[in-house]
């Protein structure tokens, strides 16, 4: 149980290297899911990160 994280790093390291780009979307599916599952707008996540908004309809 102890190894835990090195199956999660091999996890997405493999995701990473069978294709960038799927990856990715599947990366910004995520987001937008998570975020909108708990309510909150673009704005309101950039301003928790600490970023813009724009920087988060990019992702």
């Amino acid at each position: 149980m102890k190894w835990w994280w090195l199956k999660a790093f091999s996890a997405i390291y493999n995701e990473i290297t069978k294709s960038k780009e799927d990856f990715f979307m599947k990366l910004s599916d995520k987001i937008v899911r998570l975020r909108k599952t708990n309510g909150m707008s673009q704005e309101e996540l950039a301003d928790k990160l600490g970023v813009s908004r724009q920087a988060i309809s990019r992702w």
